[in-house]
């Protein structure tokens, strides 16, 4: 099958998107808490993201979300507030985004940094609504993150980001 595009994450959440439609995302935020950032994938992550076009699920539309589209997704969810001001760096951000886009469209999320070296799709059971898979890249100096959500809406992510909200809330009232 031909490997699709690279879409950005503001054009899916302008579509109508099917519920048959599969998706790897891909997170690029910039380092400004403002979130008004909007900065490309740098280009030595270029390698990585081809992989998963060519290799790891060709058959899956690729998505990009940068500042600009991760800035529509939460303003979506109501939680632009939250994401802007209390998320102070882009790994916070990201670690956050991952869950709404995992809950709003499903697919798959995995780090810039990951290169598939061959196709993930054998390694999934489509019959549960998560699959959580262990990267063989994973060190005491790096990990990485690889999620899959055949379900949309599935109400894990939305416990996993509203979890996230109230440890960063209680660490912040703590302070």
């Amino acid at each position: 099958p031909a490997a699709k595009f690279m879409i950005r994450g503001s054009k899916l959440l302008a579509e109508n998107v099917e519920s048959t439609k599969r998706f790897v995302h891909f997170i690029w935020l910039s380092k400004t808490r403002r979130c008004g950032g909007d900065r490309e994938i740098p280009p030595k992550f270029s390698q990585n993201v081809s992989s998963w076009r060519t290799t790891g699920a060709p058959e899956w539309t690729q998505v990009e979300w940068r500042d600009a589209d991760a800035r529509l997704l939460v303003e979506a969810y109501g939680k632009s507030e939250f994401f802007c001001k209390s998320l102070e760096t882009p790994v916070e951000r990201s670690d956050y985004l991952r869950m709404l886009i995992l809950h709003r469209f499903g697919g798959v999320y995995v780090d810039i940094d990951m290169q598939a070296l061959d196709s993930v799709l054998p390694h999934f059971d489509p019959s549960r609504p998560i699959n959580l898979l262990r990267s063989p890249l994973f060190t005491e100096n790096f990990q990485s993150c690889f999620l899959v959500a055949h379900e949309r809406g599935h109400p894990f992510w939305m416990e996993v980001a509203n979890r996230i909200e109230q440890n960063v809330n209680a660490l912040a009232a703590s302070n």
